[in-house]
């Protein structure tokens, strides 16, 4: 029975960057704009809707 013995090593870097509305382009603004509208309108649809209790 063949044996196997793998190693990983993982590193990873966060970096934080402020983007500000003039470093946008207005082609990655609509992109993301409608990606967002997208989304949001699937939420939309598949929200379940809240039962409405009867004042009395």
């Amino acid at each position: 029975m063949p044996l196997v013995i793998k190693e990983i090593n993982v590193s990873t870097t966060v970096e934080k960057k402020v983007v500000l509305p003039e470093d946008v382009s207005d082609k990655v603004y609509e992109r993301m704009k409608k990606e967002i509208l997208e989304e949001l309108s699937l939420m939309d649809r598949t929200a379940v809707p809240q039962r409405k209790s009867k004042e009395r």
